[in-house]
């Protein structure tokens, strides 16, 4: 379990890192009909609470995230602004 708790440490901070040192402009890009990278980020944000919830750890009150899926898919729609 401490290994997999490090692994996922490590890919969170890689892609906050990555997000971070975007130019703005970059939230927009898509490949072809694929999902924007903006989008990409938040699926992967909706997930990361979601599997939690699902198991039994539930995601903060604030993300509207609970064990139902529609409502990290709702989660995913939001339009949230970037730190910096």
């Amino acid at each position: 379990m401490g290994d997999l708790i490090r692994d996922l440490t490590q890919v969170e901070k890689k892609v906050i890192d990555l997000a971070k040192a975007m130019p703005a402009a970059a939230y927009e890009w898509r490949a072809g009909k694929a999902r924007t990278t903006s989008e990409v980020l938040m699926h992967i944000a909706a997930d990361n609470y979601f599997f939690p919830a699902v198991l039994g750890m539930p995601a903060p009150a604030a993300t509207g995230i609970t064990k139902e899926y529609p409502t990290a898919a709702a989660f995913e729609k939001k339009v949230l602004g970037v730190r910096r």
